[in-house]
Protein backbone atom coordinates (compact mmCIF):
# COMPACT_ATOMS: atom_id res chain seq x y z
CA UNK A 1 0.00 0.00 0.00
CA UNK A 2 1.16 3.52 -0.78
CA UNK A 3 2.83 5.30 2.18
CA UNK A 4 0.92 8.55 2.81
CA UNK A 5 2.88 9.45 5.97
CA UNK A 6 4.11 12.80 4.65
CA UNK A 7 0.60 13.87 3.68
CA UNK A 8 -0.90 12.72 7.00
CA UNK A 9 1.82 14.43 9.10
CA UNK A 10 1.32 17.68 7.19
CA UNK A 11 -2.38 17.57 8.04
CA UNK A 12 -1.63 16.83 11.71
CA UNK A 13 0.74 19.81 11.84
CA UNK A 14 -1.71 22.11 10.06
CA UNK A 15 -4.54 21.23 12.47
CA UNK A 16 -2.37 21.02 15.61
CA UNK A 17 -3.20 17.36 16.22
CA UNK A 18 -0.83 15.50 18.52
CA UNK A 19 0.08 11.94 17.63
CA UNK A 20 2.33 9.05 18.59
CA UNK A 21 4.14 6.91 15.98
CA UNK A 22 3.49 3.20 16.48
CA UNK A 23 4.98 0.68 13.99
CA UNK A 24 3.15 1.31 10.67
CA UNK A 25 0.52 3.53 12.29
CA UNK A 26 -0.10 6.80 14.07
CA UNK A 27 -1.98 6.89 17.38
CA UNK A 28 -4.29 9.88 17.91
CA UNK A 29 -7.23 10.76 20.11
CA UNK A 30 -10.48 9.28 18.86
CA UNK A 31 -13.14 11.90 17.97
CA UNK A 32 -15.95 9.35 18.34
CA UNK A 33 -15.73 8.79 22.12
CA UNK A 34 -15.06 11.03 25.12
CA UNK A 35 -13.44 8.63 27.59
CA UNK A 36 -10.63 10.86 28.88
CA UNK A 37 -8.66 8.02 30.48
CA UNK A 38 -8.26 6.33 27.10
CA UNK A 39 -6.40 8.85 24.98
CA UNK A 40 -4.66 8.17 21.69
CA UNK A 41 -6.38 4.88 21.02
CA UNK A 42 -7.29 5.55 17.39
CA UNK A 43 -4.85 3.82 15.05
CA UNK A 44 -4.35 5.39 11.61
CA UNK A 45 -2.36 3.32 9.13
CA UNK A 46 0.38 5.21 7.28
CA UNK A 47 -1.28 4.35 3.97
CA UNK A 48 -4.49 6.04 5.12
CA UNK A 49 -6.36 2.91 4.05
CA UNK A 50 -7.70 2.04 7.50
CA UNK A 51 -8.36 3.42 10.98
CA UNK A 52 -9.51 1.64 14.12
CA UNK A 53 -10.28 2.71 17.68
CA UNK A 54 -9.50 0.12 20.34
CA UNK A 55 -11.99 1.68 22.76
CA UNK A 56 -15.19 2.36 20.82
CA UNK A 57 -14.44 0.14 17.82
CA UNK A 58 -14.96 2.88 15.22
CA UNK A 59 -13.34 2.08 11.87
CA UNK A 60 -12.98 3.38 8.34
CA UNK A 61 -10.11 5.06 6.52
CA UNK A 62 -8.27 8.40 6.57
CA UNK A 63 -11.11 10.16 4.76
CA UNK A 64 -13.55 9.00 7.48
CA UNK A 65 -11.33 10.68 10.10
CA UNK A 66 -10.67 13.75 7.92
CA UNK A 67 -14.41 14.36 7.50
CA UNK A 68 -14.90 14.64 11.26
CA UNK A 69 -11.75 16.68 11.95
CA UNK A 70 -12.06 19.03 8.98
CA UNK A 71 -8.84 17.78 7.38
CA UNK A 72 -7.89 17.39 3.75
CA UNK A 73 -8.96 14.07 2.24
CA UNK A 74 -6.74 11.73 0.26
CA UNK A 75 -7.73 11.87 -3.39
CA UNK A 76 -6.60 9.67 -6.27
CA UNK A 77 -4.48 12.52 -7.62
CA UNK A 78 -2.62 12.96 -4.32
CA UNK A 79 -2.16 9.23 -3.79
CA UNK A 80 -0.87 8.30 -7.21
CA UNK A 81 0.54 11.46 -8.84
CA UNK A 82 4.18 10.47 -8.03
CA UNK A 83 3.66 7.07 -9.69
CA UNK A 84 1.97 8.63 -12.71
CA UNK A 85 4.91 11.00 -13.18
CA UNK A 86 7.43 8.18 -12.80
CA UNK A 87 5.46 6.05 -15.25
CA UNK A 88 5.58 8.77 -17.92
CA UNK A 89 9.35 9.09 -17.54
CA UNK A 90 9.84 5.32 -17.73
CA UNK A 91 7.77 5.10 -20.91
CA UNK A 92 9.98 7.76 -22.52
CA UNK A 93 13.10 5.76 -21.62
CA UNK A 94 11.67 2.49 -22.94
CA UNK A 95 10.65 4.16 -26.20
CA UNK A 96 14.27 5.16 -26.78
CA UNK A 97 15.53 1.61 -26.22
CA UNK A 98 15.26 -0.02 -29.65
CA UNK A 99 16.88 -3.29 -28.55
CA UNK A 100 13.61 -4.62 -27.15
CA UNK A 101 11.94 -4.91 -30.56
CA UNK A 102 11.82 -8.46 -31.97
CA UNK A 103 13.72 -8.62 -35.26
CA UNK A 104 11.75 -9.65 -38.31
CA UNK A 105 8.14 -8.82 -37.44
CA UNK A 106 5.82 -9.48 -40.37
CA UNK A 107 2.33 -8.13 -41.07
CA UNK A 108 -0.37 -10.40 -39.67
CA UNK A 109 -2.68 -12.34 -41.95
CA UNK A 110 -5.25 -15.02 -41.22
CA UNK A 111 -7.27 -16.02 -38.17
CA UNK A 112 -6.06 -17.08 -34.72
CA UNK A 113 -8.12 -19.04 -32.18
CA UNK A 114 -11.37 -17.96 -33.80
CA UNK A 115 -10.46 -14.27 -34.02
CA UNK A 116 -10.64 -12.90 -37.56
CA UNK A 117 -7.89 -11.12 -39.46
CA UNK A 118 -9.50 -7.67 -39.44
CA UNK A 119 -9.88 -7.71 -35.67
CA UNK A 120 -6.34 -8.96 -35.03
CA UNK A 121 -4.87 -6.28 -37.29
CA UNK A 122 -6.78 -3.62 -35.34
CA UNK A 123 -5.00 -4.52 -32.07
CA UNK A 124 -2.39 -4.64 -33.89
CA UNK A 125 -0.85 -8.11 -34.30
CA UNK A 126 2.25 -9.41 -36.11
CA UNK A 127 3.76 -12.74 -37.16
CA UNK A 128 7.26 -13.63 -36.00
CA UNK A 129 9.68 -16.55 -36.15
CA UNK A 130 12.71 -16.59 -33.88
CA UNK A 131 15.50 -18.07 -35.99
CA UNK A 132 17.98 -17.74 -33.10
CA UNK A 133 15.85 -19.20 -30.32
CA UNK A 134 14.00 -21.85 -32.27
CA UNK A 135 12.14 -23.22 -29.20
CA UNK A 136 10.16 -19.95 -29.25
CA UNK A 137 9.08 -20.87 -32.76
CA UNK A 138 6.37 -19.41 -34.93
CA UNK A 139 4.35 -16.84 -33.02
CA UNK A 140 1.75 -14.10 -33.03
CA UNK A 141 3.21 -10.98 -31.44
CA UNK A 142 1.65 -7.85 -29.92
CA UNK A 143 3.41 -4.60 -29.03
CA UNK A 144 2.49 -3.40 -25.54
CA UNK A 145 1.77 0.31 -25.87
CA UNK A 146 0.99 2.93 -23.23
CA UNK A 147 -0.17 6.27 -24.63
CA UNK A 148 0.90 5.02 -28.07
CA UNK A 149 4.48 4.37 -26.96
CA UNK A 150 5.90 0.84 -27.03
CA UNK A 151 6.99 -0.47 -23.61
CA UNK A 152 7.52 -4.11 -24.58
CA UNK A 153 6.20 -7.08 -26.52
CA UNK A 154 4.26 -10.21 -25.68
CA UNK A 155 3.34 -13.22 -27.79
CA UNK A 156 1.52 -16.52 -28.03
CA UNK A 157 2.10 -19.63 -30.10
CA UNK A 158 0.25 -20.19 -33.33
CA UNK A 159 -2.24 -23.03 -33.40
CA UNK A 160 -0.75 -26.53 -33.73
CA UNK A 161 2.73 -25.31 -32.75
CA UNK A 162 4.33 -27.49 -30.05
CA UNK A 163 6.09 -24.69 -28.19
CA UNK A 164 5.66 -22.63 -25.03
CA UNK A 165 2.17 -21.16 -25.21
CA UNK A 166 3.05 -17.69 -23.88
CA UNK A 167 6.23 -15.66 -24.10
CA UNK A 168 6.98 -12.12 -22.89
CA UNK A 169 10.00 -10.59 -24.57
CA UNK A 170 12.89 -9.39 -22.35
CA UNK A 171 12.38 -5.89 -21.01
CA UNK A 172 8.61 -6.04 -20.51
CA UNK A 173 7.81 -5.01 -16.93
CA UNK A 174 4.61 -7.04 -16.75
CA UNK A 175 3.78 -5.98 -13.19
CA UNK A 176 3.34 -2.37 -14.33
CA UNK A 177 1.33 -2.71 -17.53
CA UNK A 178 -1.91 -4.06 -18.97
CA UNK A 179 -2.89 -5.02 -22.51
CA UNK A 180 -4.29 -3.66 -24.81
CA UNK A 181 -4.22 -0.35 -22.90
CA UNK A 182 -4.49 1.89 -25.97
CA UNK A 183 -7.35 0.01 -27.60
CA UNK A 184 -10.33 2.43 -27.56
CA UNK A 185 -12.74 2.14 -24.62
CA UNK A 186 -16.18 3.64 -25.15
CA UNK A 187 -17.12 3.40 -21.48
CA UNK A 188 -15.75 4.15 -18.00
CA UNK A 189 -15.50 0.48 -17.07
CA UNK A 190 -13.15 -2.40 -17.84
CA UNK A 191 -12.86 -6.11 -17.10
CA UNK A 192 -9.45 -7.25 -15.86
CA UNK A 193 -8.50 -10.76 -16.95
CA UNK A 194 -5.33 -12.84 -16.70
CA UNK A 195 -4.31 -13.61 -20.27
CA UNK A 196 -3.97 -11.90 -23.64
CA UNK A 197 -6.44 -14.20 -25.39
CA UNK A 198 -8.92 -13.72 -22.52
CA UNK A 199 -8.87 -9.96 -23.15
CA UNK A 200 -9.01 -10.25 -26.94
CA UNK A 201 -11.94 -12.66 -26.83
CA UNK A 202 -13.95 -10.25 -24.65
CA UNK A 203 -13.03 -7.21 -26.78
CA UNK A 204 -14.09 -9.10 -29.90
CA UNK A 205 -17.44 -9.68 -28.16
CA UNK A 206 -17.80 -5.93 -27.57
CA UNK A 207 -16.76 -6.07 -23.89
CA UNK A 208 -13.97 -3.72 -22.67
CA UNK A 209 -11.11 -5.78 -21.22
CA UNK A 210 -7.41 -5.62 -20.31
CA UNK A 211 -5.12 -8.48 -19.39
CA UNK A 212 -2.76 -8.29 -16.41
CA UNK A 213 -0.28 -10.90 -17.78
CA UNK A 214 -1.19 -13.58 -15.25
CA UNK A 215 -1.98 -13.63 -11.54
CA UNK A 216 1.67 -13.33 -10.48
CA UNK A 217 1.86 -10.00 -12.30
CA UNK A 218 -0.99 -8.26 -10.51
CA UNK A 219 0.27 -5.31 -8.44
CA UNK A 220 -0.85 -1.86 -7.30
CA UNK A 221 1.59 -0.46 -9.88
CA UNK A 222 -1.13 -0.95 -12.50
CA UNK A 223 -3.57 1.38 -10.72
CA UNK A 224 -2.21 4.64 -12.24
CA UNK A 225 -3.10 3.24 -15.67
CA UNK A 226 -6.74 2.85 -14.63
CA UNK A 227 -6.77 6.36 -13.19
CA UNK A 228 -5.25 7.87 -16.34
CA UNK A 229 -7.94 6.16 -18.41
CA UNK A 230 -10.63 7.63 -16.12
CA UNK A 231 -11.90 4.17 -15.21
CA UNK A 232 -14.66 4.21 -12.57
CA UNK A 233 -15.91 0.62 -12.60
CA UNK A 234 -13.84 -2.58 -12.60
CA UNK A 235 -14.94 -6.19 -12.95
CA UNK A 236 -12.37 -8.81 -11.97
CA UNK A 237 -12.71 -11.99 -14.05
CA UNK A 238 -9.81 -14.34 -13.34
CA UNK A 239 -9.40 -18.01 -14.24
CA UNK A 240 -11.37 -20.65 -12.37
CA UNK A 241 -8.37 -22.24 -10.67
CA UNK A 242 -6.60 -21.97 -7.32
CA UNK A 243 -4.25 -19.20 -8.50
CA UNK A 244 -7.21 -17.23 -9.84
CA UNK A 245 -9.19 -17.64 -6.61
CA UNK A 246 -6.30 -16.27 -4.53
CA UNK A 247 -5.30 -13.42 -6.83
CA UNK A 248 -8.81 -12.11 -7.33
CA UNK A 249 -9.16 -11.38 -3.61
CA UNK A 250 -5.86 -9.48 -3.49
CA UNK A 251 -6.78 -7.44 -6.56
CA UNK A 252 -10.20 -6.65 -5.08
CA UNK A 253 -8.64 -5.39 -1.83
CA UNK A 254 -6.26 -3.17 -3.82
CA UNK A 255 -8.99 -1.70 -6.04
CA UNK A 256 -12.20 -1.58 -3.98
CA UNK A 257 -11.35 1.64 -2.17
CA UNK A 258 -10.65 3.48 -5.42
CA UNK A 259 -13.14 2.07 -7.93
CA UNK A 260 -16.58 0.50 -8.04
CA UNK A 261 -15.16 -3.03 -8.07
CA UNK A 262 -17.01 -6.30 -8.60
CA UNK A 263 -15.92 -9.92 -8.84
CA UNK A 264 -17.01 -12.53 -11.37
CA UNK A 265 -15.31 -15.83 -10.63
CA UNK A 266 -15.16 -18.12 -13.65
CA UNK A 267 -16.49 -21.65 -13.08
CA UNK A 268 -13.81 -24.09 -11.97
CA UNK A 269 -11.57 -25.21 -14.81
CA UNK A 270 -12.58 -22.39 -17.16
CA UNK A 271 -11.27 -18.94 -18.08
CA UNK A 272 -12.68 -15.85 -19.85
CA UNK A 273 -11.27 -17.15 -23.12
CA UNK A 274 -13.47 -20.24 -23.16
CA UNK A 275 -16.47 -19.71 -20.88
CA UNK A 276 -19.88 -20.04 -22.57
CA UNK A 277 -21.70 -16.96 -23.86
CA UNK A 278 -24.24 -17.14 -21.01
CA UNK A 279 -21.51 -16.09 -18.56
CA UNK A 280 -20.55 -13.13 -20.74
CA UNK A 281 -24.15 -11.96 -20.54
CA UNK A 282 -23.82 -11.95 -16.74
CA UNK A 283 -20.61 -9.91 -17.00
CA UNK A 284 -22.36 -7.40 -19.23
CA UNK A 285 -25.17 -7.01 -16.70
CA UNK A 286 -22.71 -6.49 -13.85
CA UNK A 287 -21.21 -3.54 -15.75
CA UNK A 288 -24.52 -2.27 -17.21
CA UNK A 289 -23.24 -2.79 -20.75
Amino acid sequence: MEDMSEFILEEFARAGISYKPYHEEFLVSCPWHTTKSWKKKLNIHKSGSKIHCWVCGHGGNWNTYAEVKGLKKITLKEKFSPEIGALAQEIEELERDKNKKPIGLLPWSGTWRGLNEKFLKSIPSYRWYDIVNKPNGNRIVWPITIRNKIVGYTSAKLENEKITSKYNFPGLKAKKYVFPYDHPLITDCVILVEGVFDALRLINEGIPAWCIFGTTNWSESKIPLLINHRIKRVLLMFDGDEAGFKAINKAYNDLAELFDTKIFQCPEGTDPGDIPEKYLKIARRLLDL
